[in-house]
C-alpha cells in the first residue's frame, strides 16, 4: 500500500487532491535522524518511495519547499533562530511557510504539526507572538517523530508533554527569517540585529526594516 500511495504523489504528483495531502505524505515517510541529511534532492525523491528518509529539521524542510515549488505550489523555507543563550545543539528551527487558504501558513514536517491561533492556522511572524498565548498544537501524522533508539535523548524527554513541546517552539523559534534565492531576510530592532548578524550562518543574511519585511512576504497582513 505504501508503494502505490508513493508512486502516485511522486510519479503523478498533480493528482493530489490538496496541498495538506502532500505535506502530510511527506511527514508521514520521514523520521527525525540525520543519516540522509547528504542526500541530493533527487536521491531523496527516489528514497523517499521505498522508506522513510532520516534527516534533521533543516534537510527535510529544504526539501519539501523544492518539491513542493516544483509542483507550482507557492512555499517557502522559514529558519527560525533563538536570541535566548547559544550553545551548540539547540539554537533554532527550521520549517516551512505554505500558501494555502488565501493566507500562509506554518507547517512543522520534522515535528509533524502545524499551530492554530484564533481559529486559524498561523504564519512564521504570527507564531514567534504568540509562545505565551493560548494557540493548538496540532499533531497531523501520528507516524513517529524519533526513531526508537532516540526515544529517551534530551529532545524526546523534553518534548515529551504538550507544555515541554511549547516551552521548546518558545526556546528555538524567536526570529523568523525567510529565505529567497538563497537568502536570509529578517527584521528585528537594532539591538538583535548586530547579535543575529553575529550567527554563523550557511546563507548569506539580510536585513529588512519592520515595514519593508511586512511588505514584501506579508502584504496582506501589513
Amino acid at each position: 500500500m505504501i508503494w502505490v500511495l508513493s508512486f502516485i504523489l511522486f510519479i503523478f504528483p498533480l493528482c493530489a487532491s490538496e496541498t495538506s495531502s502532500i505535506l502530510k505524505y511527506i511527514a508521514s515517510r520521514h523520521i527525525h535522524a540525520y543519516e540522509d541529511d547528504n542526500l541530493s534532492y533527487e536521491e531523496a525523491k527516489k528514497a523517499i518511495k521505498h522508506r522513510k528518509l532520516r534527516m534533521t529539521c533543516g534537510y527535510i524542510s529544504q526539501f519539501t519547499e523544492r518539491y513542493l515549488k516544483e509542483n507550482n505550489i507557492p512555499c517557502r523555507f522559514i529558519l527560525f533562530l533563538t536570541l535566548d543563550e547559544w550553545n551548540d545543539y539547540n539554537n533554532g528551527h527550521s520549517m516551512v511557510e505554505v500558501y494555502q487558504h488565501d493566507r500562509w501558513e506554518l507547517w512543522d514536517i520534522d515535528q509533524k504539526k502545524y499551530f492554530i491561533f484564533e481559529g486559524q492556522r498561523v504564519d512564521a511572524k504570527t507564531f514567534c507572538t504568540i509562545h505565551y498565548m493560548p494557540y493548538k498544537i496540532v499533531r497531523f501524522c501520528k507516524d513517529p517523530i524519533l526513531l526508537k533508539e532516540d526515544e529517551d535523548s534530551w529532545f524526546a524527554i523534553l518534548t515529551s508533554t504538550e507544555d515541554g513541546q511549547r516551552d521548546w517552539y518558545a526556546r528555538v523559534c524567536q526570529i523568523p527569517m525567510i529565505r529567497e534565492n538563497g537568502i536570509l531576510y529578517f527584521t528585528s530592532d537594532d539591538q538583535d540585529r548586530k547579535r543575529i548578524e553575529s550567527y554563523p550562518f550557511s546563507n548569506p543574511l539580510k536585513y529588512l526594516t519592520y515595514e519593508e519585511f511586512y511588505e514584501i512576504f506579508y502584504p496582506k497582513s501589513h
